[in-house]
């Protein structure tokens, strides 16, 4: 419980205190993992699932779609997420790429 409360208070939720039953209870607002399928992306949604923190894992071709050169896709992902973990990519010798950084 105490590893739980550390986690939720870094990540900004409320853990309930475990009732007389054992029970607790997490808020449900999850944590967008942007990248979820990546290197990085993959190791932070496991830990926070671990965790017992709910996730909404977002890529580019999964369920919940973000792609970085598609706008139409950030809102969506974004939608009902408490927080969110962003990874980004760059092709440092795309034309303009160190500019835009």
């Amino acid at each position: 419980m105490e590893r739980l409360a550390a986690l939720s208070y870094r990540f900004g939720y409320q853990v309930r205190q475990a009732d007389r039953h054992g029970s607790e209870e997490i808020m449900t607002d999850p944590i967008l993992v942007i990248g979820a399928t990546g290197k990085t992306g993959r190791r932070v949604t496991k830990r926070l699932v671990n965790a017992g923190i709910p996730v909404k894992a977002a890529s580019r071709s999964g369920d919940t779609r973000f792609d970085w050169n598609d706008r139409r896709t950030w809102a969506p992902a974004l939608e009902g997420a408490r927080a969110a973990y962003i990874t980004y990519y760059t092709d440092l010798a795309f034309p303009g790429a160190a500019d835009a950084i």
